[in-house]
């Protein structure tokens, strides 16, 4: 299978190796939780920003730029790392 470079900058060869994952899922360091902001959940660098709010937008559709034009103080890595912390969840 060959490797693709999509619209958002990601590059995708329809697989993903199970070292990669577990090496990228490691660190989160732009997902916050802090009870004074959305009431601890999940969030993108302490803004306003659940993670939730990010995934379900992809989940319907949306591109990283459609994401990046409705919250501008959001960058291409907050998404990605916003989707990444999703599927780790799914592991567990």
């Amino acid at each position: 299978m060959k490797a693709t470079d999509t619209s958002d900058g990601i590059r995708d060869s329809g697989l993903v190796s199970a070292s990669h994952l577990e090496e990228s899922t490691m660190v989160f360091d732009r997902i916050t939780f802090d009870p004074g902001i959305m009431g601890g959940r999940a969030c993108i660098r302490g803004m306003r920003i659940p993670v939730s709010v990010i995934v379900r937008q992809m989940a319907y559709g949306a591109s990283f730029d459609e994401i990046l034009e409705g919250y501008p103080d959001l960058t291409r890595e907050d998404i990605r790392q916003a989707i990444e912390y999703a599927a780790c969840l799914t592991e567990k």
